[in-house]
């Protein structure tokens, strides 16, 4: 998809829906992550962590095991999708965060 990154920002957002994390381990979590809308969404990883490629198909939840500070609050994964364009060969820059209490 190509368009502006307000409309594109604000697909995204409506369609991707973040469980809270259902297991833990010393580090590590577990969630889901819903993508609700008809287009699969590449993403590839613009931070430290998370996974370095990670694909939401459409209307499937997608399980996602990352590392994390085991005293944080938060995550924050950033992350462009590959598959929406803001710019000529510019993706859509976006942060993942999951709330770990």
């Amino acid at each position: 998809m190509i368009g502006n990154r307000k409309y594109l920002e604000a697909l995204f957002n409506e369609s991707i829906h973040i469980g809270k994390p259902y297991h833990r381990t010393k580090g590590t979590i577990w969630v889901t992550i819903r993508n609700a809308s008809t287009a699969t969404m590449n993403l590839e990883r613009a931070g430290t962590q998370g996974p370095e490629k990670l694909t939401l198909p459409a209307n499937t939840t997608t399980v996602l095991k990352t590392g994390v500070d085991q005293n944080a609050k938060q995550a924050k994964l950033s992350y462009v999708v590959r598959n929406f364009l803001i710019a000529p060969d510019k993706s859509l820059p976006i942060d993942l965060t999951i709330d770990l209490q």
